[in-house]
């Protein structure tokens, strides 16, 4: 079955994809972690990178935020 990370937006959580039912996709709600003083959204977006199999293609949805985070996480599983 074909997965899709979700990346909810600041102030949200996984519940905002709550009612998106795709079919024969299974969706992978991303946890938002503490950041540090010292992030970027770039390095920020590598801490999250551990949830995401890159084993295979990978499709990442992003709200809002989450949705600039889906972008940076696309340019480290490209260089990886």
């Amino acid at each position: 079955m074909k997965k899709v990370y979700c990346i909810s937006g600041l102030g949200a959580d996984k519940r905002v994809f709550a009612a998106l039912k795709l079919p024969e996709i299974e969706l992978v709600h991303i946890a938002w972690l503490s950041p540090s003083i010292d992030d970027t959204m770039g390095s920020y977006a590598k801490k999250l990178l551990p949830q995401i199999d890159t084993s295979t293609s990978v499709t990442i949805l992003g709200l809002s935020f989450g949705g600039m985070l889906a972008v940076e996480l696309g340019h480290w599983i490209e260089n990886s």
